[in-house]
């Protein structure tokens, strides 16, 4: 038998998680309500309900399931809903042909859809807050064809109000946002230390809380090498650890940045905080290996083939790589956002160290043309006032908060 707290666990594990205030997603997409713990027969029965459930959402012709579909409660009349679709633009039909109940709100195969072929999640999410505010609807229900994720949204959801998310599991690492040169460089150094710097890019990813940064200028001492030249193949263009040569291969003076070993014990501490920090998020953490990159190729880039993508997933051919279908998901949402995504282009692979669990690694390279005025791309300056980031970074923000969501899925309690 089992015992009142399993019964209770169990219905919190199926039960619609609240990611935002108004907004849940739907981890057991059943027809009719579960009430008690199955048996095993029970169980099998419930996840192949659970499995045809998920498949009840249909859209004509030949095309691919992408975008996103919304579909209303059962009740609504046709021309009040013909009428809200033609205002935010929607194809309508009835798409849906399954069955869910969320708190008395009923979604049934006559239930009318808001079909969007062309759209990414936060899109999805205002146009389905103005159907509910245009409807005064109770709830509807969201399928997110990309990430395969099924949502409801009620009319308490507000953009931009968000719960603390639990980010536990992620390890942020960046770095190269650090522009700081000790010694007495010279202005060449400064001026390239800034052009290769991750300028501001933890404010892009600012949702992510305790994100491991660099206070040194990678030209001090690059964290994102291996400490073995040997296995590092940009050591051998003067771009190891402790570069020796700046952006267009001109050798410098390395005695210019003071004392070597004080630099090589800062790689040393803070390759020692990833390793504490990826096993303090413990078994399935999500490294994130965070950069950006001007929108043309430098003369120190590997790759400079143009034109350039507007974010590079890098990640390794090994047992860090995440898994597939979260990859494939990721990056048609981002397709969908608008954005132009490559795979391990122009840039490759992801930083790892090793430890003794085992954790996902995916870098996410950003054009700097997304968010930086173009002013600061090449000459930012710490000394005068920053700009405004570009009016669509926040759109950028938003998409790559539901990057995170994706990987995430699966890995929390």
């Amino acid at each position: 038998m089992f015992s009142l707290q399993t019964h209770e666990k169990f219905m919190q594990s199926i039960a619609p998680r609240e990611t935002e205030p108004g907004f849940y997603q739907v981890r057991w997409f059943n027809p009719k309500p579960i009430s008690g713990f199955p048996s095993m027969f029970g169980m099998m029965h419930l996840s192949l309900q659970n499995k045809n459930n998920q498949e009840s959402f249909v859209r004509g012709g030949a095309e691919p399931l992408s975008g996103g579909m919304v579909v209303l409660p059962i009740g609504r009349e046709i021309k009040q809903a013909a009428e809200a679709f033609s205002a935010v633009g929607a194809v309508q039909g009835q798409g849906f042909t399954g069955r869910y109940v969320f708190q008395g709100s009923t979604f049934y195969k006559s239930s009318q859809t808001a079909d969007f072929a062309q759209a990414c999640l936060p899109e999805l999410k205002r146009v389905a807050s103005s159907l509910l505010k245009m409807l005064h609807l109770p709830a509807v229900l969201i399928k997110h064809f990309d990430s395969g994720n099924i949502y409801v949204m009620t009319p308490e959801w507000q953009e931009g109000v968000v719960f603390p998310q639990d980010y536990s599991k992620v390890v942020a690492w960046l770095p190269h946002t650090g522009v700081f040169l000790p010694g007495t460089p010279t202005a060449d150094l400064r001026r390239d230390a800034h052009i290769l710097a991750d300028w501001r890019l933890e404010e892009i990813w600012n949702f992510l809380p305790s994100p491991l940064t660099s206070d040194y200028s990678r030209f001090a001492v690059d964290l994102e090498r291996y400490a073995n030249d040997k296995k590092e193949p940009m050591a051998q263009a003067g771009m190891g650890v402790l570069y020796n040569r700046l952006i267009d291969g001109t050798k410098f003076d390395r005695k210019i940045l003071g004392p070597q070993k004080r630099l090589v014990n800062y790689y040393e501490k803070q390759h020692t905080r990833l390793k504490k920090a990826i096993l303090q998020a413990g078994e399935g953490a999500l490294l994130l290996d965070l950069h950006s990159f001007c929108p043309a190729p430098l003369p120190c880039d590997r790759d400079k083939s143009m034109p350039r993508p507007d974010i590079c997933l890098g990640f390794n051919d090994d047992l860090t790589a995440p898994d597939s279908c979260k990859l494939r998901a990721v990056e048609n949402m981002l397709k969908k956002c608008g954005y132009r995504v490559a795979i391990n282009s122009p840039f490759v692979g992801a930083m790892t160290t090793p430890v003794n669990i085992r954790y996902t690694a995916l870098m996410i390279e950003i054009n700097k043309k997304l968010y930086l005025p173009e002013s600061e791309i090449f000459a930012p300056s710490t000394t005068r006032e920053k700009q405004p980031l570009l009016p669509n970074a926040q759109t950028l923000r938003e998409a790559l908060q539901e990057v995170v969501e994706i990987l995430l899925e699966g890995s929390r309690s």
